[in-house]
């Protein structure tokens, strides 16, 4: 029953993994302006998602390594940690961004 339940975890761990690696890649094709859909955002938009502006020398990074460490088993997804060129963003990618992040299927469990 142990070998049965970790290879599940392992399994569900992989799935993980991938949901954020892919949107990780969503977000560079952002950065990149590749992205399809740069329409605005919807301004009464109500979302479970959060976005988190680092601020230098405030502990973020430890509030980062927090996170990395308390997502899967929380089921939550982090993007963005470690890619410094996420940091900076034309008016149209932000509207991306939100689409992204903030999409109902995003938001829907």
């Amino acid at each position: 029953a142990f070998e049965i339940t970790h290879i599940s975890k392992l399994t569900n761990k992989l799935r993980f993994e991938k949901k954020a690696a892919t949107l990780q890649k969503k977000l560079m094709d952002v950065y990149q302006n590749k992205q399809d859909d740069i329409s605005e955002p919807d301004k009464n938009l109500t979302t479970k998602t959060i976005i988190y502006n680092r601020i230098h020398k405030c502990g973020s990074a430890t509030l980062l390594d927090l996170l990395a460490g308390l997502s899967y088993e929380n089921d939550f997804l982090l993007v963005g940690e470690g890619m410094p060129l996420l940091r900076y963003f034309q008016p149209a990618q932000k509207h991306s961004i939100v689409n992204l992040l903030c999409a109902k299927k995003m938001t829907d469990k």
